[in-house]
């Protein structure tokens, strides 16, 4: 029997380490960041880089999640995010309302693929006009590649330019 999933309702309470990213609990904080999904690379004993890997590919809701001291009200990504079927709508975050990727490792991104169609929906800040509610990133590949997303009614500004992989566009202009 199909169904739909959904990650909804939650808060990421905090402020983290005040900077615009986290990684590790042990080297940046990372309260106030992720209210539905928090997907973060990190090292293991032997200091080697372990990528984390988030993947949606059926009818997925992601709402009402609220970082308001942080970045990412949907998701806060250091790792991989593979979407598609997903509904992301009405989260809220001081930046990156529907998705913050901060590029720390070297197998990084966050793509949405045409398999289902996704949507992104009703996404703010916290304070208006002071950030970014569909996508924000930091580092030098710090962004997501949208392919079958629509998306209306994101507060503005939508999409911070350089969180926008090249040769695809925001989507919602």
């Amino acid at each position: 029997m199909e169904g739909t999933s959904s990650i909804g309702s939650n808060s990421a309470s905090g402020q983290g380490s005040g900077l615009n990213f986290c990684h590790t609990a042990s080297t940046h904080s990372c309260d106030g960041y992720g209210g539905g999904v928090l997907n973060l690379d990190s090292v293991n004993a032997n200091n080697v880089n372990v990528t984390a890997s988030f993947q949606v590919y059926a009818a997925t809701s992601m709402s009402l999640n609220k970082a308001l001291g942080g970045f990412g009200g949907a998701f806060y990504n250091t790792g991989q995010l593979n979407l598609s079927g997903l509904a992301i709508d009405k989260n809220q975050a001081k930046s990156g309302a529907a998705i913050f990727t901060a590029a720390l490792g070297t197998s990084h991104y966050c793509t949405f693929d045409t398999t289902l169609s996704s949507s992104i929906t009703k996404n703010t800040v916290v304070v208006a006009g002071a950030g970014y509610s569909i996508v924000d990133g930091s580092g030098a590949d710090g962004y997501c590649s949208f392919a079958g997303v629509s998306a209306s009614g994101n507060g503005t500004p939508k999409c911070k330019p350089s969180a926008v992989r090249p040769g695809f566009v925001c989507p919602e202009l």
